[in-house]
């Protein structure tokens, strides 16, 4: 290995065109990671909302599907991240 020091200057080898490649690729697959997490996002909430209705009709008006599933999902020591998601996704797909 060479004792000298790498230069930090853009050779005129075709560096130009190979870092937008990279940043090409790069900010690609960042987007494609964002959209399937919003796909998977928007799942889990149709899935919950069905589950919740079915819940609902089955135990009837005044059961108090909703208020009871309120505070049981506040009073779980281990809550999952209800807005942190999406907004760090987007912030990543746009960081490049």
């Amino acid at each position: 290995m060479s004792n000298t020091p790498v230069s930090l200057k853009p050779s005129q080898d075709g560096y130009a065109y190979w870092l937008r490649d990279l940043k090409t690729h790069i900010h690609s697959a960042l987007r494609r990671a964002a959209l399937a997490v919003n796909r998977e996002l928007v799942l889990m909430y149709w899935q919950s909302g069905r589950n919740i209705l079915a819940r609902q009709a089955e135990q009837g008006w005044g059961a108090k599907v909703i208020e009871r599933l309120t505070h049981g999902w506040t009073s779980c020591p281990a809550r999952l991240p209800a807005a942190g998601i999406r907004p760090n996704a987007r912030r990543i797909a746009y960081r490049i």
